[in-house]
């Protein structure tokens, strides 16, 4: 199955040393890298990249093992992460302009801190950073995640590729906004086993592994070099103020912004937002 061809945008897979991953690009200039979140793909953007693209050199790349990237393990974070730089490296990009939405935010977060050279700005949408706030009002939060341990139980590559479950999940993340018809183009992506067991890893590794690492402190010490913005809507289904802890102390230039009336999916439920505080941001940094 060919990766569906986004109005104006070129397709293309880049090898890296460890995974092929499929890339959509539009425009030039100064490159700009949006990385999606689970479960959607570069399609994610589709409202936003026509924004940016009349000043940038826009960049949509496909997570490992969804949309049209290859699947393959591990899937923990900073692999994610380090997959970022690899395109980078790939592509001749020694730095670029980074935007995250969702599990993209949170790899972003962690490319940020691995490598703070390559990166001149990163807007963050709809994730907290890892740094985990620590109060029980943040850890009461976490009942919000009731899908993450169904997607990284023995079913949950069965249920990722059934339409229901991911249905739900779509419609409540974006309080009901997202159209039937771009819902059905995610579900159906998901329905292939290659995005349906990378789902299932995304979620296990982070549970089971991941997790425990980052509340125990393993980027206590870490703080981001370039300006930040995290945009955050404040009918979110899963982010809470409480999760957020105290992300503003974790660089100089480090802001947060609750965008109201907007749930999880930022990206597609209000666009213009999403590119207007990245130019923003860009330019001023």
């Amino acid at each position: 199955m060919h990766p569906p061809q986004l109005p104006g945008c070129t397709h293309r897979f880049v090898d890296t040393p460890d995974l092929r991953i499929h890339v959509a690009e539009i425009g030039e200039g100064p490159p700009v890298v949006l990385l999606h979140g689970w479960p959607e793909d570069h399609r994610a953007w589709t409202d936003v990249y026509p924004l940016l693209a009349p000043h940038y050199r826009v960049i949509m790349p496909d997570l490992r093992g969804l949309g049209w990237t290859e699947a393959r393990e591990p899937y923990d974070k900073i692999r994610l992460a380090r997959d970022l730089l690899a395109l980078m490296d790939a592509m001749e990009l020694p730095r670029v302009a980074l935007v995250g939405h969702d599990w993209g935010g949170y790899a972003g977060f962690l490319a940020c801190l691995e490598a703070p050279e390559r990166f001149s700005a990163f807007v963050a949408c709809s994730i907290v950073g890892p740094w985990p706030a620590k109060s029980l009002e943040a850890l009461l939060a976490l009942r919000n995640f009731w899908y993450q341990p169904v997607i990284a139980s023995p079913i949950g590559a069965r249920l990722v590729a059934g339409k229901h479950f991911l249905r739900l999940v779509l419609k409540r993340a974006s309080l009901g906004r997202l159209s039937p018809e771009r819902i059905e183009a995610y579900v159906a992506r998901y329905a292939e086993p290659g995005p349906s067991s990378a789902s299932v890893g995304i979620y296990r590794s982070f549970l089971t592994r991941e997790l425990r690492q980052v509340r125990a402190g393993r980027y206590a010490g870490h703080r981001l070099q370039m300006p930040v913005r995290i945009l955050i809507g404040d009918r979110d289904p899963a982010i809470t103020r409480a999760m957020l802890g105290d992300v503003e102390t974790r660089g100089d230039d480090v802001a947060v912004e609750w965008v109201p009336d907007v749930g999880h999916c930022l990206p597609e439920e209000r666009p213009e937002l999403v590119a207007q505080r990245a130019m923003e941001l860009f330019r001023s940094g």
